[in-house]
């Protein structure tokens, strides 16, 4: 993608658990296939990757630099990072995932409400009891307790959606800013492949 555009006939694209920058040249190819109709999907891993967190954000998704950690419903055999999504919120992306999903490292997303370009919503949060916090070190001590003056209290959003109608295209663009594991990530792309 750095040398061009996204190929045509191509219905979606999805940037996977990127650990390295993406260039502004790159968004801006998938800012263009954005606006001629195309869907993008998201999947942040809680590293900087500072131009993809502004192309999310210029489409009304923000994700903080931070992790989520969930303690009090950790499974068996994992560690705190992973996390446990009990339900989806009411969304055209989630209507066909109705089985509860655990992901392998999430970092949270916030909906731009004053966001005027985009209709975006928060699709699936964790536990009431899990944390978001910015402060890595700090989330890796078990003895150290989250900071309610600087960490989110749950339910974290760690997945949204942001669709809006585009004047190149008869369908809409759809943007939805993820993190998930490869255990629940067929059932999450079947949804977003078939949202229209």
């Amino acid at each position: 993608m750095k040398d061009g555009d996204v190929p045509a006939g191509v219905d979606l694209v999805i940037v996977a658990g990127r650990r390295t920058i993406y260039s502004r040249t790159e968004t801006k190819v998938l800012d263009r296939y954005l606006a001629a109709g195309g869907h993008v999907a998201l999947w942040i891993d809680p590293v900087p990757l500072p131009n993809l967190v502004r192309f999310a954000a210029r489409h009304g998704i923000d994700s903080p630099l931070d992790v989520v950690v969930d303690r009090s419903n950790q499974i068996l055999g994992s560690d705190p990072f992973t996390v446990p999504i009990p339900t989806y919120m009411q969304h055209p992306i989630t209507a066909s995932s109705s089985t509860p999903a655990l992901f392998a490292v999430a970092r949270s997303v916030v909906v731009n409400e004053s966001f005027a370009g985009a209709k975006a919503a928060s699709v699936a949060a964790s536990y009431p009891d899990a944390w978001a916090i910015a402060d890595f070190e700090r989330a890796t001590h078990a003895d150290q307790p989250p900071k309610p003056e600087e960490d989110r209290k749950g339910p974290v959003p760690v997945m949204a959606a942001a669709s809006w109608s585009t004047r190149a295209a008869r369908r809409g663009s759809s943007l939805s800013a993820i993190r998930i594991s490869p255990r629940t990530r067929s059932s999450i792309c079947s949804a977003i492949a078939t949202s229209r």
